[in-house]
């Protein structure tokens, strides 16, 4: 499971990240990562915006599962007065950042830092929120081993 003393690890390992606690924030779902995004004041860009997790899928296949999807937002801001010209480079510098952020999860996941991830598919979409925030989210997937027994 991604949990935000995780994520502080990994992202102040990148050179995008310049103080951690006003770059990565927590959310529970959609309508609150775009709460996180449309409340600026505090927030350092690039960011980070965590969803915890909110649902999954019980799979009961030679034991038990409990398989569920965190999101992670990695979004920039675009300056002012310059939105149409800036959109489409802050977006080229959010995929490579996101690029950057799935290469650790990788690493750690190759060192058994990351137990559970399933790292055969990532999906990711581009998103807009709040004001001017633009960039990318990425859904990982996990595979917990849980007991049923009663």
């Amino acid at each position: 499971m991604l949990t935000k003393e995780y994520l502080k690890n990994i992202l102040s390992e990148l050179q995008q990240v310049t103080c951690i606690n006003e770059q990565l924030f927590e959310a529970n779902g959609y309508d609150g990562v775009i709460e996180v995004l449309n409340n600026l004041r505090g927030i350092e860009f690039p960011c980070f915006v965590i969803e915890k997790k909110n649902s999954g899928v019980f799979q009961i296949i030679e034991g038990a599962l409990d398989t569920y999807t965190q999101s992670l937002w990695i979004m920039g801001q675009i300056e002012r007065d310059e939105e149409e010209k800036n959109t489409s480079q802050l977006l080229d510098e959010m995929f490579h950042l996101m690029c950057d952020v799935i290469r650790l999860i990788i690493r750690d996941d190759l060192s058994g830092v990351l137990p559970g991830v399933d790292l055969s598919h990532i999906s990711y979409n581009k998103r807009m929120g709040g004001p001017k925030c633009r960039g990318y989210e990425i859904n990982l997937t996990f595979n917990d081993n849980i007991s049923l027994v009663i």
